[in-house]
């Protein structure tokens, strides 16, 4: 059953690849960053290859792109710029673990597209493993069948499929950060239940939630959930400080440090700049700073904004923007919120009702988790703005903590229903209500598949909308 399901998986992210072709082989220059920082690595620079323009150098402020288009300057969209050269602020995580090594073996670029479903196969593996020790810890009575169910759930709702539908250069470092986050967790909760030090099995899952800091910062805050999820065992002895054990953790973390560090200093002369506000794109990156004002939008479109539908296959329209705050609020188009497209994230409260059978300790853990959710959307919103792949960044945390709390809602219907009347009614309406929530997840997460975006499957896969249509639409 499991080979089965990871089967049925892998061709499931292969399908949705699929769809639209256009992000195979985009001609967008921004999109070849990681292969031109490849080549940048091959010869032993940290800029990209080509030179930037010397009007650019003569502007008052390059950053202003209001600016650069009154000079009719040609640059490099949505590149670092900095003392006269271009750089990549994407982490380099991705180059050195695949685009380099493949370039160096074959002399090509390896395709997004390629990454980014080796990644999701990561992410399926992990995300499996992970609540199978979770499981085992937690809901050791919960049926096999329950934890294939909420593996389907998390696998598929984590982000997976919200990056697979742009296999572009963008989804690269979100996607390996998250495959590397669920991996360490995996491995660090392993070594836990495994007892004694295990100092190989601790270093690498260490290692892998430190490595995102070279692919996708945002990711580092899922290091806290070491404090929550490693320490299963509530003996002294057995805690997480011990001299070993916690080596094992802090040296991964004190070296990719380094690295990173090293890597920011040599290219922006401070260990702490990942080059980010240097960024030449729409507005002035390092002038954003914190602005309440930005807030109460991002937050609502990225967890609130209700749907807007029409009788037109896919039936999902962008959502309207509209906000008071008097700066620049950059959004790309969203459909929804994640808690309106997948009601399910409610079963991530469960575990902290006050009658709950859940351990203290993964009480916490589930709070920290929807805690971590909000900071980090509220980072994303403050940092960049409101982009729909950003919602991968945070959305894997309300995904996990709702998996523990189906998993227990699973586990309770093991259990004989109880002999009052109301309680049985009670019991019936829970499960109707799960299933038409599952239901609405699967559908909306299919629908979501073949929504217009600026560049929609309209146009780069037509015949394939057009089978949807009159197939979906078969009143019509």
């Amino acid at each position: 059953l499991v080979t089965g399901f990871i089967i049925a998986e892998t061709v499931l992210f292969f399908a949705v690849a699929q769809i639209n072709p256009y992000f195979h082989d985009v001609p967008l220059v921004q999109v070849r960053q990681y292969w031109d920082l490849t080549k940048a690595l091959e010869n032993g620079r940290v800029s990209l290859p080509d030179d930037p323009p010397e009007a650019l150098a003569e502007l008052d402020n390059p950053y202003d792109w209001g600016a650069r288009r009154e000079a009719g300057i040609s640059y490099r969209w949505d590149t670092a710029y900095y003392n006269g050269k271009y750089y990549v602020y994407f982490g380099i995580g991705p180059v050195l673990l695949f685009y380099l090594p493949y370039h160096l073996l074959t002399g090509g670029d390896l395709p997004h597209h390629v990454i980014l479903l080796i990644c999701a196969i990561a992410v399926m593996l992990a995300m499996m493993r992970l609540l199978f020790h979770l499981r085992k810890a937690y809901y050791p009575d919960s049926s096999f069948s329950a934890y294939l169910l909420t593996c389907f759930f998390a696998v598929n709702s984590c982000g997976t499929f919200l990056l697979l539908r742009r296999t572009d250069f963008y989804s690269v470092p979100i996607m390996l950060s998250l495959a590397l986050v669920l991996w360490g967790l995996c491995l660090l909760v392993s070594a836990r239940l495994k007892g004694g030090p295990q100092v190989l099995r601790t270093a690498a899952g260490a290692l892998c939630l430190a490595a995102v800091a070279a692919c996708r910062p945002q990711f580092l805050i899922a290091s806290f959930l070491i404090l929550f999820l490693y320490p299963l065992s509530a003996k002294k002895e057995e805690g997480l400080f011990k001299p070993k054990r916690f080596l094992s953790i802090a040296v991964p973390y004190i070296l990719i440090a380094a690295l990173v560090m090293y890597y920011n200093f040599i290219r922006f002369g401070s260990p702490f700049d990942f080059g980010a506000n240097y960024n030449l794109t729409t507005n002035d990156m390092r002038l954003r700073g914190f602005a309440a004002g930005r807030l109460g939008l991002g937050l609502f479109q990225y967890f609130l904004q209700p749907l807007h539908v029409s009788s037109y296959f896919p039936h999902l329209l962008a959502a309207e923007t509209k906000t008071l705050y008097m700066g620049t609020s950059v959004y790309e188009t969203v459909y929804g919120g994640v808690l309106v497209l997948d009601p399910l994230l409610l079963l991530g409260l469960r575990p902290l009702r006050k009658n709950a059978k859940e351990s203290r300790r993964l009480r916490s853990a589930v709070l920290f988790m929807w805690i971590a959710a909000v900071i980090v959307a509220a980072a994303d919103t403050e940092m960049a703005g409101i982009l729909e792949r950003y919602c991968a960044d945070f959305l894997w945390l309300p995904v996990l903590a709702a998996s523990l709390g189906m998993l227990g809602f699973l586990q309770d219907r093991k259990r004989p229903a109880p002999d009052g009347t109301a309680d049985r009614m009670d019991r019936k309406a829970q499960d109707l209500l799960f299933a038409a929530g599952f239901l609405w997840v699967v559908v909306i997460t299919f629908l979501l598949m073949f929504v217009t975006r600026r560049y929609t499957p309209d146009i780069y896969n037509p015949s394939l909308m057009s089978h949807l249509r009159h197939d979906m639409q078969f009143w019509i």
